[in-house]
Order: C-alpha cells, then structure tokens, then sequence
C-alpha cells in the first residue's frame, strides 16, 4: 500500500509532534510492513514533519540525503515521497531548477513503472505538486481526469484525489461541485482519520462560501479550520492552500491577529506565492524562448508529451488543436491531410480523457506550436 503522505497519514492533532515522533518511531517497522516504502520510512516521516513545522531547510537536507540512498524499482514509492517534499520546498524557496529535477524525476518513474499502484502514485504527486507551484489546472486535470472511471490507489491515498479536485473546482469557479460533494469528501478524510486533508478542506469550503458571498457560512468553516491549528507548531498544510484562498487569508489576518500559527500560514502562503511565481516565470520563459526560436529543439516538448502518454506527433497536433485552430488549419500548419488530423485527435482524446479542444487547452494551456518544419521532418 502506497500513500503520497507519511506524515498526513499519521499525524494526530490531538496529540503533541514530539508524543507522535516518539510513537513513530518504535513502531516505524511495523509501519514500514504496512506501507511498503522499505526502510527509509522513518527518514520521510522525520523530514516531512520538519517541512509541516516549517523547517524547510531541514526537510530538503534530509530528503535529498535518504534520496541518495533510495536507488532501484523498489524504491519508487518512498523516492516519490522525496521527490515530492523536494518539489514542494523548491517551489517554496523559488529554486525553478531543483523544482524541475524532481518534477522530471517523478515523471521518469512514471514512465518506468511497472506497476500500476506506484504509476498511479507517481500522476498524485505531480498534480500535489502542482499545488505548490500554483499549476493546480494542468496537473489536477492530469491525475484526475486522465482515467475517468480510475478508483484512487486505496482508502489512504484518496483524501488527496479529494482536495485535488475540490481545489481544481475552487480554480475553475465550480464552486457547485464542491458543495454538492462536500460531506463526501469529509468523509473520506474521516474513513482513514487524515486531519491533514480534513484541516485543508475546511479552508477550501471556507473561501468557496468567501466566493459566493455567504460571509457566515464562510467564517464558521474558517473558525474550524482554525480550531485544528490552534496550539500548534504545524502550519504549512494551510499554507499550501492558502495560496489559492485570498479571502479565507484576509479574513484570518482581520480576525485572527493573535494567533501565530494562523499569520504563519498566511506569511508561507504568501511566501509560497512569490516562489511559485518565479518557478513559473522560468517555465513560460522557456515556453517563449522555444517559440522565438523554432528550428530548436525543445526538450520540455518531449518530457510533457512523454507525461501525457502522448506520441511527438500527437502532442504537436494537441497544441495547435488547444490554440484553437481547426482540422483545417492544423493539417495545412503540419501539411497532412484533414483524416490524419481528425484520427490523431481521437487517439489522443482517447490517451488523455479529454472530450474537446476546451479540455486539450485546460490540459495543456497554450504553449508554444510546434515547428512545422521539424513536423515535417519527423513524418
């Protein structure tokens, strides 16, 4: 059994961090046997309680030495651990190329993979990290949407499907599908006693009710949010959503000036942001530099194809098919016939799960058309 979590798995708020470490701690083996990620599992834990405190300095130290020392297929599912707390501080801090290591890394495994549990894993951690560097849209869509009819791993990893999609909705302005799931989506946190994710939905729920304007309903979920903090060391969690919340972060720095925890979230939530923004800075400039020159070769072209599953020929197609071009168009771009277009966009509807060109840009946003010419070349 995999989860993408140590820490959101087991921590308990009503216990104290040093109680549960020590826990942890004699019991790491039997946990160890439960969860599959091999000996490491008490390193991960210890260096994702760090990063939920806020030591990121420590978290990233220790998750890259145990890294080291994770090498081979049997340790797929405790390096996506790693890689994903790697991820996260590097989005955190604004470190683009550390981000990219390990966002290429999970990718790897991805396609590496022999087994399905760990694939289906390695897509979770990449729409979580999305979250960190604020593309929630590509890589929720991705791990979400990808296999319509896909149940989550297990009971424990699908909290996280939970709050990926209740984030995607808020994004999108679906705020009708987060309500109308609401109690299914707690009680699939309560099934498995995750108060990580349950904690983090209530901030959800919170500025859903902020964005329709039921300021009340608002502040009664933010006040329970709150609740599970209060008294506590443990604030990134919020944090990680809070950079999507903008009115539940007001209305704490309003309402809640006393509390510590609280203003800590909402400071790494900003901090969050600023790192994000840089992370991403560096993708679209990269984005821009390929379509200034497109005679060169564009290695992010080929890593995001191989994410998607998607051959070079189909994700060229998919891009110009998510810029709105036509069959027409983009078979007179690529000099092929309109039925190689038109049978392209059904295997790749097929790859994807998507259904429209609408679905193609959520997946893929609008990146840079590929070069006729290298098209060309590659038939």
């Amino acid at each position: 059994m995999y989860v993408p979590s140590l820490f959101g798995l087991i921590h308990n708020y009503s216990q104290s961090l040093s109680t549960e470490r020590e826990q942890f701690g004699r019991f790491h083996k039997m946990y160890s046997e439960i969860l599959n990620h091999g000996e490491f599992i008490l390193d991960f834990y210890n260096a994702e309680a760090a990063y939920f405190t806020g030591d990121t300095e420590t978290a990233e130290r220790i998750a890259s030495q145990v890294l080291k020392l994770c090498i081979g297929k049997k340790y797929d599912a405790p390096r996506l651990i790693g890689l994903l707390l790697t991820g996260k501080t590097a989005a955190y801090y604004g470190d683009y190329l550390a981000f990219e290591n390990a966002e290429a890394a999970i990718v790897e495994i991805l396609h590496k993979t022999a087994e399905r549990e760990v694939y289906t894993m390695a897509r979770l951690c990449l729409a979580l990290l999305g979250i960190a560097c604020g593309n929630i849209k590509y890589n929720a869509f991705f791990a979400c949407c990808k296999d319509r009819d896909e149940i989550a791993i297990n009971r424990f990893a699908a909290p996280y499907y939970c709050l990926i999609t209740a984030l995607y909705c808020l994004v999108i302005g679906k705020t009708e599908r987060i309500l109308g799931n609401e109690v299914y989506y707690f009680s699939v946190a309560d099934e498995v006693r995750n108060g990580t994710v349950r904690h983090q939905m209530l901030i959800i729920l919170a500025e859903t009710h902020f964005l329709l304007g039921n300021d009340d309903n608002a502040a009664e979920y933010a006040k329970k949010a709150l609740g599970f903090i209060e008294g506590t060391s443990i604030f990134m969690p919020a944090a990680e959503v809070l950079t999507r919340c903008p009115r539940t972060r007001k209305y704490y720095r309003e309402n809640s000036p006393e509390n510590a925890t609280i203003l800590r979230a909402c400071a790494a939530a900003e901090k969050f942001m600023t790192g994000a923004d840089t992370v991403m800075t560096y993708k679209l400039t990269r984005l821009g530099s390929a379509e200034n020159a497109p005679s060169a070769e564009a290695p992010q072209d080929s890593a995001r194809a191989k994410q998607l599953g998607l051959t070079k020929h189909e994700y060229d197609i998919s891009v110009l098919a998510a810029r709105s071009l036509s069959n027409e168009q983009i078979a007179q771009k690529l000099s092929i016939s309109i039925d190689s277009v038109k049978s392209c966009l059904k295997r790749v509807y097929a790859k994807t799960g998507v259904r429209s060109r609408r679905g193609l840009e959520a997946l893929l946003g609008r990146p840079a058309a590929p070069s006729p010419e290298k098209n060309e070349r590659q038939r």
